[in-house]
């Protein structure tokens, strides 16, 4: 790979996980597309724990460690712990916007630590098991990314780290075994993969959109009552005066 093409791969994924340079972006704007994320984030976090539920019952009765299980189990309640712990210190924060920073960094490493968890997952389940254990840890897998990655796309670095750690395990794994149907489920969470990145790209485009919009029209609706207010005053000092006229010539038409 020459070097050219090697900027050329690492200006897009730049641009690819940015946002928009061509409209403005601020702090508040920031905070308000985490706010209509975090929305939909109980789906996902019921999603993470039904996952982890389903995946220890169904491997709990089989060659898989026991203690292995119960300690992967415990990683991911304390994630899904931690993520709750994030939600409502971010909802209680009274300064969001000056602190949207920090809080992009910690929202980064939740994605994070949710993909390295899923992704252990499938790396550690998949080898050791054939067969319908496969499927489900694999079902189970993308489950949980198609419901997750709707939230993690209010900020594309999280989106892409949880993804790529959650799938990327998984999709090795299978594509090791050199099977046919492996290498048709291998290709299959490759299509997978690139579907929620760039689904999740066009959502945070569009909410970004809709923010700005809304913003916007926000400012023209405060603009226009600030019009309004000024033409309300105008037209009651022009009442006025007309009024003192008025007075005036009868004070002076009962002299004469």
């Amino acid at each position: 790979m020459t070097f050219s093409s090697r900027r050329s791969i690492f200006g897009f994924l730049k641009a690819f996980m940015s946002l928009p340079t061509s409209r403005s972006i601020t702090a508040r704007t920031l905070v308000k597309l985490f706010l209509t994320s975090l929305k939909l984030y109980p789906v996902a976090l019921a999603a993470q724990f039904i996952g982890m539920a389903g995946i220890a019952a169904a491997f709990w009765s089989t060659d898989a460690p026991r203690s292995a299980l119960i300690i992967w189990a415990v990683f991911g309640l304390l994630e899904l712990w931690i993520s709750l712990v994030f939600v409502r210190s971010f909802w209680r924060d009274p300064r969001k916007a000056e602190h949207v920073r920090l809080w992009i960094r910690r929202w980064t490493m939740l994605a994070s630590s949710a993909g390295l968890i899923w992704g252990g997952a499938g790396a550690a389940l998949m080898l050791p098991q054939s067969g319908i254990y496969q499927v489900v840890v694999v079902a189970v897998i993308v489950a949980v990314t198609f419901a997750s990655w709707p939230v993690y796309s209010c900020w594309m670095p999280s989106l892409t780290a949880f993804t790529l750690l959650s799938l990327a395990p998984v999709t090795v794994s299978v594509a090791a075994q050199y099977g046919i149907s492996q290498t048709i489920m291998a290709l299959i969470l490759l299509v997978v993969t690139g579907f929620v990145l760039y689904s999740g790209r066009r959502l945070n485009e569009m909410m970004l959109s809709a923010i700005l919009n809304d913003d916007q029209n926000e400012r023209l609706v405060q603009r226009l009552k600030v019009e309004v207010s000024r033409s309300e005053a105008a037209r009651r000092k022009t009442q006025q005066e007309s009024e003192r006229r008025a007075q005036f010539f009868a004070a002076a038409n009962h002299d004469l």
